[in-house]
Formats: C-alpha cells, sequence, structure tokens
C-alpha cells in the first residue's frame, strides 16, 4: 500500500494557485522542509504512509466530499490510478519541498485537474488539516515514538506552506487551531450516506487486492478496528470484536522500526572473488565511508530502548563495522577511508541481524556472512537455496539472518 490522500481528481479549484511568482521562504520554514523530508523518508515512512490512509478513509465520511468522488466515478471505476497519482505527488512533495520546482509543478497539476469541480472551502480545509492531524495523531497511538513539539510543528508548517500556495483560504493561523478546526469539523460534519460506503468499499477492495483472497475479510476487519464507532458508522461498516482490535492496537505499538542511512562508496574489489586460499592476512581494496552524527545518535537510541540493530545489505555491516573497529569497538561520527576484511572469527560491535541476497562464491560477502551464522550453517543454507533454484547475487532473492541466528 501506498502513501494516500483525497484523490487528486476530484476536488475543485483553489482560488489562486503556485505560479504566482516566487515567495521567500522563512527560515523556520526551510527547516520545516529540512524535518518532515527527514520524517517520510528515514523515521516514519511506513507510520506516514498508514496515516494518510486512514486519512483518506475519514475524508470518506463527509457526504459532500464523497457524493462528488462517486459522482464523478473517477474512484469507482479507476481506484488504484487514482489513488497512485495521489500518492506519487505527495512523496513529491515530500522529497522536494513544496517550493521546489518539483513541487511547484505538482501544485500547479493539482490546480489544473481540480478546476472542474466546486467544492466548499471547509472541505478543502479539512482535507488539508488531515495531512497535519493524522499523522500526529497515528504516531502518538501507534509510533515507536511520538513527534516532538519540533515535528509536530514542523508538519503544519509544511502542509500550511502547501496550501497557501494552493490558495485555500483562511487555513488555521497556527497548529493547536489546525487540530481544534480538524475535531471540530468532524463532530459536527460526519455523517452516514450511501456514498460514503461507496467509495469506502471501491478504495477497501483496492487496498486488500495485493493479499492474497482468503486473507482479505480478517485484514478489511481488521483495517475497520483503526476507525472509531462513530467513523466506522458513518462508512457503513462494523467494527471488529473488542479482543482482536485490541490485539492490532497492541500489534501497532510493539511492531517500530526506525531507520537510519549511511553512506559508503563500494569499490570494485567488492566483487572480484577472492584468489588466494589461505585468508590469513587479506587484505582487501580501501572504501570510503560517512558514518553521520544523526547515525550515530540513532543506534545509541535503539540500544537504550533496547532495540536491535539490523543492517540491510553487506554495505551497511562493512560500513559499520569498519568504522567501530577504527575506534575501539565504538560507533562514532567518522567520514574517511575504512579496510575491514570480515570473516569467520570476527567479533561484531555494532550488527545484530543482516537483510542480504545470496552472494557468489570466493566472493568477500560470502565471508562476512558466514562471519555472521558460520561456515556449517551458511553451506547448508546455500545447499538449500541451489535446491530451490533461489536467484543469486544482486537483483536475486533474499535471505533474513535475524539475531537469534548469529553465532556468539
Amino acid at each position: 500500500m501506498r502513501g494516500a490522500a483525497l484523490p487528486t481528481e476530484q476536488q475543485g479549484p483553489f482560488p489562486g494557485s503556485a505560479g504566482e511568482g516566487a515567495r521567500a521562504l522563512a527560515a523556520a520554514d526551510r527547516e520545516a522542509i529540512r524535518l518532515c523530508h527527514g520524517l517520510a523518508g528515514r523515521l516514519f515512512p511506513w507510520d506516514l504512509t498508514r496515516s494518510l490512509e486512514l486519512a483518506l478513509l475519514k475524508a470518506f465520511c463527509v457526504p459532500s466530499i464523497s457524493g462528488l468522488l462517486a459522482q464523478t466515478g473517477e474512484f469507482l471505476q479507476r481506484p488504484r490510478k487514482r489513488y497512485d497519482d495521489t500518492g506519487l505527488m505527495v512523496a513529491e512533495l515530500l522529497r522536494h519541498g513544496p517550493d521546489s520546482p518539483a513541487g511547484e509543478a505538482v501544485i500547479s497539476r493539482l490546480n489544473r485537474i481540480h478546476g472542474a469541480y466546486p467544492i466548499r472551502d471547509d472541505d478543502y480545509r479539512y482535507v488539508l488539516s488531515t495531512f497535519v492531524c493524522e499523522p500526529i495523531r497515528w504516531l502518538a497511538r501507534y509510533g515507536w515514538r511520538p513527534l516532538s513539539a519540533a515535528e509536530q510543528e514542523a508538519i503544519y508548517r509544511f502542509w500550511r506552506l502547501v496550501g497557501e500556495r494552493m490558495g485555500i483560504p483562511e487555513i488555521p493561523p497556527d497548529l493547536p487551531a489546525m487540530l481544534a478546526f480538524n475535531q471540530e469539523f468532524e463532530a459536527e460534519v460526519f455523517a452516514a450516506a450511501a456514498s460514503n460506503r461507496q467509495v469506502a468499499d471501491a478504495t477497501l477492495e483496492m487496498l486488500l487486492r495485493d493479499w492474497p483472497a482468503p486473507l482479505r475479510p480478517g485484514l478489511g476487519r481488521l483495517l475497520a478496528g483503526l476507525l472509531s464507532r462513530s467513523e466506522a458508522h458513518c462508512l457503513g461498516w462494523s467494527r471488529p470484536a473488542s479482543p482482536l482490535q485490541g490485539l492490532l492496537l497492541a500489534a501497532l505499538r510493539q511492531r517500530g522500526v526506525e531507520i537510519a542511512t549511511v553512506t559508503l562508496h563500494v569499490g570494485l574489489g567488492t566483487f572480484r572473488p577472492l584468489e588466494r586460499e589461505d585468508l590469513r592476512g587479506l587484505e582487501l581494496h580501501s572504501e570510503w565511508v560517512e558514518v553521520s552524527e544523526a547515525l550515530v545518535r540513532a543506534v545509541a537510541a535503539c540500544r537504550q530502548r533496547g532495540g536491535r540493530l539490523i543492517a540491510v545489505g553487506t554495505t551497511s555491516v562493512r560500513s559499520l563495522e569498519g568504522v567501530a573497529a577504527l575506534h575501539g569497538g565504538e560507533l562514532v561520527p567518522h567520514t574517511g577511508p575504512v579496510n575491514l576484511v570480515i570473516q569467520p572469527g570476527f567479533r561484531f560491535a555494532v550488527v545484530q541481524g543482516l537483510l542480504t541476497n545470496f552472494h557468489l562464491p570466493r566472493s568477500s560477502l560470502l565471508l562476512l556472512v558466514a562471519a555472521l551464522i558460520g561456515r556449517s550453517r551458511l553451506l547448508d543454507l546455500y545447499a538449500e537455496a541451489i535446491e530451490q533454484r533461489y536467484r543469486f547475487f544482486s537483483y536475486g532473492d533474499a535471505m533474513w539472518i535475524a539475531p537469534s541466528a548469529i553465532s556468539g
């Protein structure tokens, strides 16, 4: 499932659009754009996507919105295209910022598409408010941590900038006013309507289409469990029994994952077959790595809360362990070359699990995996992979090495 918002083909024109001349941004707004880029791309990509999917469903509780969506027929006939188009445009805004050429192009396209539909100003403001309020609420309920006050303010500033460039009138002037408007609107305007269920059912069918058919009814009930009783009533849905809903909410709260990144300039020697049989004294090429202060803080925070550090790719392992090896086993900010051979007998200081592909024989990467799980287990796993005709190398199948599988 990808990012969601009110389907783009269905709204009316905002008075005034992007392209009315470049607007200088305040320093606080530039910082808000930077923070939101990190929230969406690194810290909470899964959570923000889910929260905007919930925002989409809640918008269908507004009869004037669902009525227009049903009237145009686009969202009933081609929900995946409308949904994906919106997700891509939201992603472009978050990736580049509303003041960038790419962001201005998205806003211009939104205003051009929406021109045929007369929409109430309050409906515009409500949909904009969901982009602010739903991520804040979702992460407070289910995230691995809630958003800080600065991050909440950044989300408000980011989407206020988008709203201003789209010409939405009378945007609430600050975050408390935006939160209050959102709650008051929902209390006053949410109501049951046949069109609500029409578009909600079409959306649910689209979201579940990629799942195996036997799982879809149960998954649909779980999704309904994220709604309040009154919201489910407005959509004509029934909520799951309390024990099932409680299990869902507990699972969401426990699955928090933070994503952090590291930079390594991979050398060609990584892919060069090893030519010597005696691996004692083996040396490989030097590679340039950057471990940022932010990454070091994220690793420290993960350890402090009892989390586990899982590397995605052997590149991440070499980067983290290479820097730690230069600093007595401690991960510290570092920019520069590393030259580390990881083979059986190596003691890992940072990494506690690995997601990687199946590597080719006589490669240094195969040695690294053997150092994690032991040579005997590695040979057993690769024998099974060959028997089952798994695909090897960079675009092949993946192997998950859980912390419990790592050799002591």
